[in-house]
């Protein structure tokens, strides 16, 4: 059981942190594209609110990966200590990161924050999303 929720989180840890960067990008293009909106280096870029709209989209896709990958660690670490929360690096980790996108991506929905704010921060937490990557494959 344990082996089990261990390949789940990694997977699910893993497809989180691959939405998460791809909306990283998006919002690093966007950032580029407003801050050198008359570069000819930009033609083919796709307009500002399809790339804000490709952000939204992709912190909605990982949330639940991300979700499935915290209730995955805890469950797991409850099995092999018998604690509910095990307290370890692994699990800690997702939690702050799933307390950062949660944060996001309920300003975005909720009070539909748009525009360079929440690029810059979709850009902190896809690093911050491979540094739990990190954490949690080791």
């Amino acid at each position: 059981m344990i082996a089990t929720l261990q390949a789940v989180r990694m997977i699910a840890t893993a497809m989180a942190t691959i939405s998460f960067g791809l909306a990283g990008l998006t919002g690093l293009v966007y950032i580029m594209q407003i801050t050198w909106r008359q570069s000819p280096l930009f033609p083919k870029v796709p307009p500002a609110e399809r790339l804000d709209r490709w952000m939204e989209q992709g912190l909605a896709f990982g949330m639940p990966w991300l979700t499935l990958s915290m209730v995955s660690a805890i469950g797991e670490g409850w099995l092999s200590t018998g604690r509910v929360w095990p307290g370890d690096p692994q699990t800690s980790s997702l939690l702050a990161l799933w307390l950062y996108y949660s944060a996001l991506l309920s300003g975005r929905l909720r009070l539909n924050w748009a525009g360079v704010g929440p690029a810059w921060m979709t850009l902190v937490g896809a690093v911050s999303a491979a540094l739990a990557l990190a954490v949690s494959l080791s």
